[in-house]
């Protein structure tokens, strides 16, 4: 359980480190789809009022049954007019949301001597359905989690407070800032060694600091990889010599790529330089970030520039509150996105689902595109680290990151997917909220993002071939393979 809670901890530092800034979205107005990215306040409140520090005053306030009522409400309401892929929730995975609120309510309703604490786990309870969906998730109770404003707040306010410094700190370029339950202040590092210190030891404690104060994201993931015996995210094994070899990549992936992972690769391909069959199984991956998975497998492979493309679609009133944040999002202020009306009428559109639509706003065009690389291993004509059939394994569980990687699979004709419809999980950028009377923080993905037939990522990847009757993935593919069957 320790090395659990430790490596959740990892991952969210892993999400805060820098990324770099390789295939870079291209075309007029692109949005570069990065499933790490946390949208960012910068700008004081309107009329320059500086954004108001959020007090912790639980021991001093009580609430009663109509404050809980008040901010189920509100929940609700605030996924009505901001979360893109609320009738997505109902049509591709059976959840009503609408649904959920009520039976929120209706546990609140009828709680005996109910607190904040109780009230905080009727919603995780009674909303546990839309985990996984999106990235919605209401956050754990621990005191940094839940923080108490003791004024009444707007719903742009509100926003602003929880991604402000009192609970997120900007992820930026060039600087690493800490976000572990809330612990996101540099000045709250020595609690946060405290923290490592009394699961690890404090020689260990230390390292960890010092790679987190020299932004340096390579040194902190191998010094985790290394204590924790962590396994590679990709493996390798021949299925059958001369002719199939196999890799698996179900672990959650990183985002840089380590000088072992090139030459683990390199050795790999050139063993198999000559094989008719590559498969790739995705199986169970949930995620992590795209660009080493890119980098080692995907580049080397192509032979020439590819680019996936789809769509981005958003409420008007997230737009609204996205167009202050130009940060991460320049080209909204110089080139506006599109009008809902001049993008749905697109024939390209013939999995989109129009009543949808109706609540969106505005959209936009995505690209994710990969250029080839030259590996030194390749030993082809055409630079090729491998030019036979490629099969990609999915299920259910592959999800996030793994989502893109699959939409990227289809777009590109990378490879022939085979298995189960993957599982989504995944809306572009996230956005945070808090409730306005108790301060519950949750998140959720703010856009509706499509590939380029308009279906959602978030309604998961349909493989070319399912699995048969009695088969599971791999053992599919193997018998296509024997047929002859591509």
């Amino acid at each position: 359980m320790i090395k659990i809670i430790a490596m959740c901890l990892v991952m969210l530092l892993i999400v805060g480190c820098s990324r770099r800034q390789s295939d870079r979205a291209v075309g007029s107005g692109a949005l570069q789809l990065e499933e790490e990215t946390i949208l960012i306040v910068e700008r004081p409140l309107e009329g320059g009022a500086p954004i108001p520090k959020i007090m912790e005053c639980v021991q001093y306030m009580t609430f009663t049954v109509d404050d809980f009522i008040y901010d189920i409400n509100h929940l609700l309401r605030t996924l009505e007019e901001n979360f893109a892929l609320f009738d997505v929730a109902y049509w591709a995975r059976g959840v009503d949301i609408r649904q959920l609120t009520d039976n929120a309510r209706t546990a609140v309703l009828a709680a005996y001597d109910i607190d904040e604490t109780m009230f905080h786990n009727i919603l995780r309870e009674h909303f546990r359905p839309l985990n996984n969906f999106a990235h919605f998730h209401i956050s754990t109770p621990p005191r940094v989690d839940v923080y108490i404003p003791c004024v009444e707040y707007s719903a742009e306010e509100l926003m602003q407070i929880a991604l402000g410094q009192d609970i997120l700190l900007p992820v930026a370029d060039e600087a690493v800032y800490i976000f572990i339950n809330g612990l996101a202040e540099p000045s709250r590092l020595p609690e946060f060694w405290e923290i490592y210190s009394q699961l690890f030891g404090g020689e260990f404690a230390d390292e960890v600091i010092y790679y987190i104060k020299n932004v340096n994201f390579i040194g902190l993931v191998t010094l985790m990889k290394n204590f924790f015996n962590m396994p590679e995210f990709i493996s390798t094994e021949i299925l059958e010599n001369e002719r199939i070899a196999y890799m698996l990549v179900s672990s959650p992936m990183p985002h840089d790529v380590f000088p072992e992972d090139v030459e683990k690769m390199a050795k790999f391909f050139y063993e198999i330089r000559d094989y008719e069959h590559l498969i790739i199984d995705f199986r169970g991956n949930g995620g992590g970030l795209t660009q080493a998975f890119i980098d080692l497998v995907m580049r080397p492979i192509i032979s020439e520039p590819v680019t996936a493309e789809g769509f981005a679609f958003v409420n008007s009133g997230a737009f609204h509150l996205l167009q202050h944040r130009t940060r991460m999002y320049p080209h909204m202020m110089t080139r506006p996105p599109s009008l809902i009306d001049m993008l749905v009428n697109d024939p390209s559109f013939t999995k989109l689902n129009m009543d949808d639509m109706e609540r969106m706003g505005y959209g936009f065009r995505t690209y994710k595109n990969l250029t080839p690389t030259c590996p030194s291993f390749t030993s082809h004509a055409s630079n090729q680290a491998f030019s036979g059939k490629i099969w990609f394994l999915t299920d259910e569980r592959v999800g996030s990151a793994a989502q893109i990687i699959t939409w990227i699979v289809e777009e590109t004709g990378f490879a022939t997917i085979v298995g189960e419809i993957t599982g989504g999980n995944y809306g572009g950028s996230r956005i945070v909220f808090l409730t306005p009377r108790t301060g519950i923080r949750y998140t959720f993905d703010l856009f509706y993002v499509t590939n380029s037939q308009g279906r959602p990522l978030e309604a998961g990847t349909t493989p070319h071939h399912f699995n048969r009757p009695n088969m599971d993935a791999l053992e599919t593919v193997l018998q296509l393979i024997e047929e002859g069957n591509y």
